[in-house]
């Protein structure tokens, strides 16, 4: 891993790490978030981000928009495994500790 990922997010504030997630595990992700969206939207899963608020507290009323989808890795959430497989790829987390100069038991994922 090179500089140039810690200079591209000091100059942009973010890095695009491509092809982390391989064509199955991306389209797996796709389907898994429109479930979980249209569950939030019907109210079958009530932590949402909703709009117009930037900050909690959010409303549990979709109507006005959802940008946000909390708690993906509950265990009672569908697709809970998915998610964190995701979360704690190596390559995300080998990233982070490259960009934060630490090692794996300094991180607390939240």
């Amino acid at each position: 891993m090179t500089d140039d990922l810690k200079s591209t997010l000091a100059s942009q504030g973010f890095i695009i790490l491509p092809n982390v997630l391989n064509p199955t595990e991306f389209s797996s992700l796709r389907t898994a978030c429109s479930t979980i969206r249209s569950l939030a939207s019907s109210g079958q899963w009530p932590h949402l981000r909703t709009l117009p608020k930037q900050f909690p507290p959010w409303s549990s009323d979709p109507s006005n928009g959802i940008w946000g989808i909390r708690h993906l890795l509950y265990l009672d959430i569908p697709y809970q495994s998915l998610f964190a497989a995701s979360y704690f790829n190596d390559t995300i987390i080998n990233t982070v500790k490259h960009l934060l100069d630490c090692e794996e038991e300094d991180l607390i994922m939240e």
